[in-house]
């Protein structure tokens, strides 16, 4: 298939999709338990929270639900993945985050044209 034709199936795709570069809303931090567990729900053009805190060096999992019926949030890209990590319909995805370094990083909609945002917190 040409490129042409892919990036216009991209484009059509992603009509259901929003992209949001501004400024994520600040979220809730992780709960402090033995580890940290994040809720994050997959909805039509976002990640909701859009931005979530994690404490270094304690052990944490990012819960993906995806809630919505939309090609756009059906799977999301880790940078630390090669694939994309699929996001079935209302079902529970675990995926553990290394916290063992202070930092942002950004994981996306499999498009890259839905974000979401991490901050791994130093200790104080």
């Amino acid at each position: 298939m040409p490129r042409r034709a892919v990036l216009l199936c991209i484009l059509l795709l992603a009509l259901g999709c929003k992209s949001d570069k501004g400024e994520p809303a600040p979220a809730p931090r992780a709960s402090s338990d033995a580890g940290q567990r994040v809720v994050i729900k997959a909805v039509t053009g976002a990640f909701e929270p859009a931005e979530v805190h994690l404490k270094q060096g304690i052990p944490a999992i990012l819960e993906f639900t995806r809630v919505v019926d939309s090609e756009c949030v059906n799977a999301v890209r880790m940078p630390w993945m090669k694939e994309p990590v699929d996001l079935p319909l209302n079902q529970k995805v675990d995926i553990p985050v290394d916290t063992s370094k202070a930092g942002t990083f950004t994981y996306a909609c499999w498009m890259n044209m839905v974000f979401g945002r991490v901050v791994i917190d130093p200790p104080q």
